[in-house]
């Protein structure tokens, strides 16, 4: 069996091996040593496996994680190991790819925003229509448009994307701007992507 996923972590800490799962058929692909080896969005090259991989989610109550193929297999013959659910995107500036949805996040969730005027978040927020914003993830990443709905009740904001954006995990910050102004921020508590899987699986 194929283990995967050593880091210096995992000096300091007892392994917790899992299951290594392609996300479409559920086959078993190799273990890794803990979740913590790998992040959302990360390559991970398999042994014995031709293409390269894709950390699409991870189960903590099953201690799995879950891969996918980046872009679908083009033309005949012999495919890489199974068939994968796969949707089109365009994205501004690139030609049609064809990535697995699984890999693409749609909305982020952050059950406890802040606000930078806490008594009085945009208005706008509260709408059906909801706030249009900016929002960044990720250090020197750049922003992105998004929609912004609040809850009535709590600070629960729910974000989403114009296009669906990639390596979006639990646990980042989502910051939301208003061009160059900074107006709040929040862990993502939930993040669902284009396959529909809410959270980390």
């Amino acid at each position: 069996m194929i283990v995967w996923g050593d880091t210096l972590v995992g000096d300091y800490v007892t392994p917790q091996p899992g299951p290594i799962l392609e996300i479409d058929t559920n086959v078993e692909l190799g273990q890794h040593n803990g979740l913590w080896t790998y992040t959302i969005g990360q390559g991970a090259k398999l042994p014995g496996l031709s293409r390269k991989l894709f950390v699409a989610s991870k189960d903590h109550q099953k201690n799995a994680i879950y891969v996918a193929l980046p872009e679908s297999v083009v033309g005949g013959g012999p495919h890489f190991l199974f068939p994968c659910f796969l949707l089109s995107f365009r994205f501004p500036g690139s030609d049609l790819c064809r990535s697995h949805p699984a890999l693409f996040t749609s909305t982020i969730a952050s059950n406890n925003f802040s606000w930078i005027w806490r008594d009085a978040p945009p208005s706008a927020a509260f709408s059906h229509k909801g706030f249009r914003s900016s929002v960044q993830i990720r250090h020197r990443m750049t922003t992105v448009p998004v929609t912004v709905r609040q809850r009535w009740s709590g600070n629960a904001v729910q974000i989403t994307f114009d296009e669906p954006h990639k390596a979006v995990a639990q646990g980042q910050i989502a910051v939301l701007y208003d061009g160059d102004h900074c107006l709040g921020c929040g862990t993502i508590d939930e993040a669902t992507t284009m396959a529909g899987f809410g959270g980390s699986r």
